[in-house]
């Protein structure tokens, strides 16, 4: 395998969901049939330029990858996930083995397309980082005191991103080698520090995160209408 054009996937599914509310954690919630972490693995999975996958799991969970293994065959390994959702691709990160591509995804985006990532790893390849991101439509207030709006801000040239974020591995490992803020928003916020200006790639409405109740409903009326 040549090693600059390996590429390899990160898909971070170590939160507990508590947004949801649901009795386990979000990423093993079953969605018309199939777990939010089984759809997300089935569609890396097909995608013949990915190499292999690697999830960060709970602690408690760690085993469940073996099982998850025997069905797909572009899965090596589990890490546990750790305090902050950067210590948790730190540690997967640790796992790549090669200087080319790496993706890093949310288990909570079980709709990604083949599309987006190929899109992606491609995008990748020539800029360095690249993300996917929808442009913001919706108008966006500001909150001030006491609830109140605190002013409007203007959307245009605003993007909201989307995973899976793709990085040539030297470059995300820069990124995480330095300090880091108490907070990250997501990988690229990161890479952004070194001054790396990242390529963005349109994304897709359907590739929305699962947080809250109203997304899971959407999440299983959207799976009876999508052949996995």
């Amino acid at each position: 395998m040549d090693c600059s054009r390996a590429v390899s996937v990160l898909i971070v599914a170590a939160g507990r969901g508590r947004r949801l509310g649901a009795q386990v954690p979000k990423q093993f919630i079953s969605v018309g049939g199939w777990s939010l972490l089984e759809r997300c693995l089935a569609v890396f999975e097909s995608v013949t330029s990915v190499d292999d996958i690697w999830l960060v799991l709970p602690r408690a969970q760690q085993q469940r990858w073996k099982r998850l293994g025997r069905r797909f065959r572009k899965l090596r390994g589990a890490v546990a996930g750790g305090r902050e959702r950067c210590d948790s691709v730190a540690r997967g990160l640790d796992r790549v083995d090669h200087d080319g591509v790496v993706l890093v995804h949310d288990a909570a985006r079980p709709f990604v397309s083949r599309e987006i990532i190929c899109c992606v790893i491609e995008a990748t390849r020539r800029y360095g980082a690249a993300v996917p991101a929808m442009p913001v439509g919706d108008t966006l207030k500001r909150e001030g005191r006491a609830g109140r709006v605190g002013g409007t801000v203007p959307r245009d040239r605003l993007w909201a991103a989307q995973t899976p974020q793709g990085f040539r591995v030297p470059l995300l490992r820069r990124a995480y080698s330095g300090r880091k803020p108490a907070r990250v928003p997501d990988d690229s916020a990161l890479v952004e520090r070194l001054g790396v200006r990242i390529k963005l790639v349109r994304g897709s409405p359907l590739n929305f995160k699962v947080t809250w109740k109203e997304d899971l409903r959407l999440a299983r009326a959207l799976a009876v209408s999508i052949v996995t």
